[in-house]
């Protein structure tokens, strides 16, 4: 016959054996002396904490035939059948298995029978969240109003999966996890009664590795009885689990205490030798780490850790020798250290990077250095108190500009004396010469003006430039539209008529100036307005900006210049053109007409004539306007001029232009509309030309 299995051997029989759960079973035995019951139970908690057990318990003692305060009899008929698991009043169902919706119609069908003995009818569910969604539809009904006779306790290992219309229908019972002292007692019970010899530190190490299930803890047990026999000691437990000595961690922190890598990574090669699982190690070093940070911080380790007095001892020694900020960064280091996997070729590696880690940190602490290095930041801008000059970068030389030379009216051109010939020839007039203009007096040189020193810059960020501004003005003006709870689709349409003028540095962030081009709009413009224009500025830039609005009729000239423009060369002052140039002398008559027309032909691109309605030539023809009706003579001075002009000059094909009436934005709009890149563009995307920005 197969031997049973500790944890089946040994699963409580009354709410008193049952180990860790106090409060749970003091609910239960009160509800059951009471006669209080309810339909639906709900029991959730870690693995191995004996829900299960309880479970049936419960439906043990709601069916015993002479309970005592609250416990089965376990003597009666039904309390034996429930013990052996030949009871048909005790349905357990595997959720896991039999998670699909006909599952629950199955048991909805049964749960209508009543018990053949007995007053109550048990379902329990085990893993009740691995059931879908329509099969915890399915049950809503019945865990709501269930038949008098059956009662429903289901448990799970994840609450969080179930859904809240099933809890809400049942009576929920949290349970914790097992202490270890109380497993290793339990355990030391257990191997008393097996007629096993257990060391204490056996138990203790069988405990941790249960990690708070008590059936775990007995099938390690059970297991260590098969690897040792009737007497189980430390040693045999290490090598079966594959964990290290708890002295073999504790020498990896005075290693570290005493920066000796040397010695470190020699002992995790024995460990590796001797076929420990570098896992297990790494959690080892990682709680003993804790267990130190713990009782650096001020805590009971005692009660928090389920520590032995000996090794509460040996902890409070090592805290001595580091801070508690060493004591967290090394916990850290080994906590996430992902480097511990099956599959990697030098499974030691990760244990040996967090050691060596941890030894530079310990040797960081005591030269007062700062344990974690800190990232470069950025230089931080001066105080204005004290003021500090940024050097300048040397440009590089350009060429100075070539000075223009203004042309030489002193002398008439040889077109000029031919001109006046053919005139004297045709007319018989005595024309004089051309009055000579004066000389322009020379100019002087421009003075060099003293460089202002830099000013010391408030913030380390540089300055804005118009250039761009005006790059992300679209931008800005979309991240306006985008805030319609802010009137953004207003502001925006707004900024349509508003033109960039220049930033103005400040003493804090750039100033940018807009000049609206009709009053509307810049009385129209509110201070919250603004504040979502300056918003939009330091998103798209980025870079804080301040708003200043100019009405129509204001002017603006910068009082300051960023320090990215660049000087412009100064260009003299235009002259007022001279008597000659204008075409009207001091004198009336014929000769005024001719020397006008003679200067004009001999300097065509050193004096522009003034902009005219009309052009003066036309098709190879030249037209004159003249407002009143000359003599004979002049006439003929007129012919013999206009003749010699035809003769002498080469027809001209010029661009047709716009009509005299129409604007700027006319020309633009026509320009647009003929262009055969934008036709084409209009044609593929079937788009239309809503509006035009001039620049």
């Amino acid at each position: 016959m197969a031997s049973q299995s500790l944890y089946r051997k040994w699963r409580s029989q009354t709410f008193s054996e049952l180990v860790g759960q106090e409060a749970v079973v003091r609910t239960l035995k009160n509800a059951l002396k009471a006669g209080k019951l309810t339909h639906a139970y709900l029991f959730t908690g870690p693995r191995g904490t004996g829900k299960t057990s309880t479970a049936r318990l419960l439906a043990k003692t709601v069916n015993c035939l002479s309970p005592v305060n609250g416990e089965p009899c376990n003597e009666c008929q039904l309390c034996r059948e429930i013990a052996d698991g030949s009871s048909f009043n005790v349905v357990e169902i595997d959720a896991a298995s039999n998670r699909g919706i006909d599952s629950i119609r199955e048991l909805r069908e049964k749960v209508m029978v009543p018990p053949s003995s007995g007053r109550y009818k048990v379902y329990i569910l085990d893993e009740a969240h691995m059931l879908t969604t329509e099969a915890f539809n399915a049950l809503l009904k019945t865990l709501e109003e269930p038949p008098p006779h059956a009662i429903f306790v289901m448990a799970t290992t994840d609450v969080h999966k179930m859904l809240p219309t099933v809890l809400s229908r049942c009576q929920r019972y949290d349970f914790k996890r097992i202490t270890t002292r109380q497993i290793v007692e339990h355990l030391c019970f257990v191997a008393e009664q097996e007629k096993v010899q257990l060391e204490r530190g056996a138990a203790e190490l069988l405990a941790r590795a249960a990690s708070g299930g008590m059936r775990d803890a007995l099938s390690l047990l059970d297991q260590a009885i098969a690897y040792s026999g009737e007497s189980i000691t430390l040693d045999q437990v290490q090598a079966m689990l594959g964990v290290a000595d708890p002295r073999a961690i504790q020498k990896f922190i005075q290693y570290v205490a005493q920066l000796d890598s040397s010695a470190a990574l020699h002992q995790v090669h024995e460990l590796v030798e001797a076929g420990a699982d570098l896992r297990q190690i790494n959690g080892q070093i990682a709680e003993l780490w804790r267990a130190m940070m713990l009782c650096k911080a001020g805590a009971n380790i005692a009660e928090i850790m389920d520590s032995t007095e000996d090794e509460i001892r040996d902890i409070q020694a090592a805290v001595q020798q580091f801070t508690l900020e060493e004591l967290m960064e090394c916990s850290r280091i080994f906590a996430q250290n992902d480097l511990i996997q099956k599959n990697q070729g030098t499974p030691q590696l990760g244990i040996e990077l967090a050691l060596l880690a941890c030894i530079e940190l310990h040797r960081r602490a005591q030269a007062g250095e700062a344990l974690v290095p800190q990232p470069a930041s950025r230089p931080v801008a001066p105080q204005a108190s004290q003021p500090a000059l940024r050097p300048v970068a040397p440009q590089p030389s350009q060429p100075a500009p070539r000075p223009v030379t203004p042309p030489d009216l002193s002398q008439p051109s040889q077109p000029v004396e031919r001109k006046q010939a053919s005139i004297r020839a045709a007319t018989g007039i005595n024309i004089p010469p051309p009055i000579q203009p004066e000389p322009p007096a020379p100019e002087e040189p421009p003075v060099q003006q003293e460089e202002t020193p830099p000013v010391a810059e408030e913030s380390a960020e540089p300055l804005i430039t118009l250039d761009e501004v005006k790059e992300k003005w679209e931008l800005v003006i979309r991240r306006v539209r985008s805030q319609p709870q802010r009137d953004g689709a207003r502001v925006s349409a707004f900024l349509r008529y508003f033109t960039l003028l220049g930033i103005e540095p400040t003493a804090d962030v750039p100033l940018l100036v807009i000049k609206a081009t009709q009053t509307f709009f810049y009385t129209n413009l509110k201070d919250k307005d603004k504040q979502l224009i300056e918003w939009a500025l330091e998103i798209e830039l980025p870079q804080k900006c301040r708003l200043r609005v100019l009405p129509p009729d204001q002017d603006w000239r910068p009082g300051n210049r960023s320090r990215n423009s660049i000087p412009q060369p100064e260009r003299p002052a235009p002259q007022p053109p001279t008597q000659q140039q204008n075409g009207s002398s001091g004198r009336n008559g014929p000769i005024d007409l001719a020397e006008a027309l003679a200067v004009f032909q001999a300097t065509p691109t050193a004096v522009q004539p003034p902009p005219v309605q009309e052009p003066l030539a036309r098709n190879g023809s030249v037209r004159e306007n003249s407002t009143q009706e000359s003599t004979n003579g002049t006439n003929a001075l007129k012919s013999a001029a206009l003749t010699s002009t035809e003769e002498r000059r080469q027809p001209v094909s010029q661009p047709p232009t716009a009509a005299p009436s129409e604007t700027r934005r006319e020309q633009v709009e026509r320009k647009a509309k003929e262009d055969p890149v934008v036709r084409e563009v209009v044609r593929i995307f079937k788009a239309e030309i809503k509006d035009i920005y001039l620049k």
